[in-house]
């Protein structure tokens, strides 16, 4: 099957997985005994390179100040 979409939608669906894994880090907290929580962190798209099958959209981690 399929499934052609266009970029916008892409980075759409990108966009919401970055959000649901950012809250899923959160709620997760730290394995530092020290640190009650993990430092806030929000997830970037740093790069998008396309290709004939569709976008590799490319990631990291940014921590907030």
């Amino acid at each position: 099957m399929t499934v052609n979409i266009d970029f916008q939608s892409a980075r759409r669906l990108v966009c919401q997985y970055l959000t649901n894994q950012e809250r899923k880090m959160a709620s997760f907290g730290s394995m530092l005994p020290s640190r009650a929580s993990s430092p806030e962190v929000h997830l970037v798209i740093t790069d998008v390179v396309e290709h004939d099958f569709g976008w590799v959209f490319f990631w990291d981690s940014k921590e907030v100040c």
